[in-house]
């Protein structure tokens, strides 16, 4: 049958052959497990309502994420310092919020380390209605120790990052009962800012957007992720999640609060609070010191003071 083929259409259909067959036993792989070890994202941090840990129990307070900037700096998104549990929103507590760090699971205490917050400065121009100046800096009552293994900083972004660079997005993301238990990390293409206007038309430059492709299969923006989660491009703090409900959607991009836009706005707002902390204490010395000096002078010209 073959005898009078031309030897160039026999290797052809050799060849076709060959790759029909091998198509036929190839297996693919699952999708990948977004869960992620704590060990790729030490930087996150769980932010929890006090109020809700002790009524609910141990990791049912998670209300948001958070990244370690610094060893006593968690940054995260404004609104979730927020109560909206009233006719009118308003600012929440420091007393009212415990974080948490050092673990991947919002419900193992292994490994990890809590602290309440000593001050919340949230950004002044922060709007309700549209998320924009989403980004808020939490300080804590004490320093994360470096030598902790599952926790630390990671450096803040201050430039632009190149379109289509792929960062990792992480997060205590919704599974299919809503419901968050481990850190899970996905990644995604970053956007320039003209691409991300054509399909959100009131994006501003506070804000950036990572691209989002739904997998085959998978179905579309049902339970979304983390705010104030983190998008890590280059190895730095690019972005804070501040809108999730559209990360699940195709050719619906999600979208952060820009790190970059910010960053001297953190630099400035981080000098402000160690500055006063420091003249705290620099008063504090002064008036021990003055008291000090007051009975070694009444001692000395034989005063009794007592």
């Amino acid at each position: 049958m073959f005898n009078n083929l031309p030897i160039s259409l026999l290797r052809v259909l050799i060849i076709w052959c060959l790759i029909a067959g091998n198509e036929g036993n190839q297996t693919y792989d699952e999708e990948p497990d977004p869960e992620i070890s704590i060990n790729d994202a030490k930087y996150q941090a769980s932010l929890r309502l006090v109020s809700l840990e002790k009524t609910n129990g141990y990791g049912h307070g998670h209300i948001c994420a958070g990244t370690i900037i610094s060893q006593r700096v968690i940054l995260t998104a404004a609104h979730c310092v927020i109560d909206v549990n009233h006719t009118s929103p308003s600012d929440r507590k420091p007393e009212e919020f415990v974080i948490v760090v050092g673990s991947a699971n919002l419900y193992d205490k292994a490994n990890t380390l809590q602290y309440k917050v000593q001050n919340i400065t949230k950004h002044k121009s922060f709007d309700w209605e549209t998320y924009y100046n989403d980004i808020t800096l939490l300080y804590l009552n004490d320093s994360i120790p470096w030598t902790w293994p599952t926790a630390e900083a990671v450096s803040l972004n201050s430039e632009l990052v190149p379109e289509q660079t792929m960062c990792n997005v992480t997060g205590w993301f919704r599974d299919e009962t809503c419901t968050p238990a481990e850190l899970a990390a996905d990644t995604v293409p970053f956007m320039s800012y003209e691409t991300c206007l054509r399909r959100h038309e009131n994006v501003t430059l506070s804000v950036i957007c990572g691209d989002y492709v739904v997998p085959p299969g998978e179905e579309e923006g049902s339970c979304q992720g983390d705010a104030g989660g983190s998008m890590v491009c280059n190895g730095k703090l690019a972005g804070v999640i501040f809108r999730g409900d559209g990360m699940g959607k195709p050719n619906n991009p999600g979208i952060y609060t820009n790190v970059s836009f910010f960053y001297d706005w953190i630099v400035k707002a981080n000098d402000t609070f160690y500055n006063k902390k420091n003249n705290k204490n620099s008063a504090k010395g002064l008036s021990v010191s003055t008291v000090q000096i007051f009975i070694f002078l009444c001692s000395v010209f034989g005063y009794n003071m007592f």
